[in-house]
């Protein structure tokens, strides 16, 4: 017998090579217009006109030690609010009731974070007001980037009981 997915199983979405538009920086699988494109760390660090090994060596403090130009950080709004209308569109057709940001986009303050979740709110089918869908954002680990957005997932699972006792453990 195969196994068997609760139909309300939390499922991972991967946002990276969802389109944004015709045109646009390349994306490492050779398309133009990918989300990861535009928000990946690479992509980070192209925009920063920095080598992506000297953004990496920076480390988390990258963000408040590089000079960054009011159009560079006008521009990393944009690509915040796009990510925002990515995630909320992937919300329209895979509802869940929480997602967790981490990476580049987790250091910036409100301001930055108010493009993300803007972007999250526009989306056509009203983004976190339908269903009622939190929002967290973790520090990053750069080039360990799943690590802190897993940690706080477990984290979440945990303070809400862990599993249910019907539920098997993966062979």
């Amino acid at each position: 017998m195969g196994d068997m997915v609760e139909a309300d199983a939390p499922q991972p979405v991967e946002l990276g090579h969802m389109m944004f538009g015709e045109g646009g920086p390349r994306c490492p699988c050779g398309y133009h217009g990918r989300v990861e494109a535009f928000s990946s760390l690479p992509a980070l660090a192209g925009l920063l006109g920095l080598p992506e090994p000297e953004l990496l060596d920076s480390g988390d403090a990258w963000a408040a030690t590089i000079p960054v130009s009011s159009s560079v950080r006008q521009e990393l709004r944009r690509r915040l609010y796009r990510l925002g209308l990515a995630t909320g569109n992937t919300l329209n057709v895979k509802p869940c009731r929480g997602v967790v940001v981490s990476g580049w986009p987790s250091l910036f303050g409100a301001e930055h974070r108010k493009a993300l979740i803007g972007g999250v709110d526009a989306c056509l089918l009203g983004g976190r007001k339908r269903p009622q869908v939190s929002l967290a954002f973790v520090p990053p680990s750069n080039g360990n980037d799943p690590r802190p957005a897993l940690a706080f997932a477990a984290f979440c699972l945990a303070c809400r009981d862990g599993m249910p006792v019907e539920a098997t453990e993966a062979a």
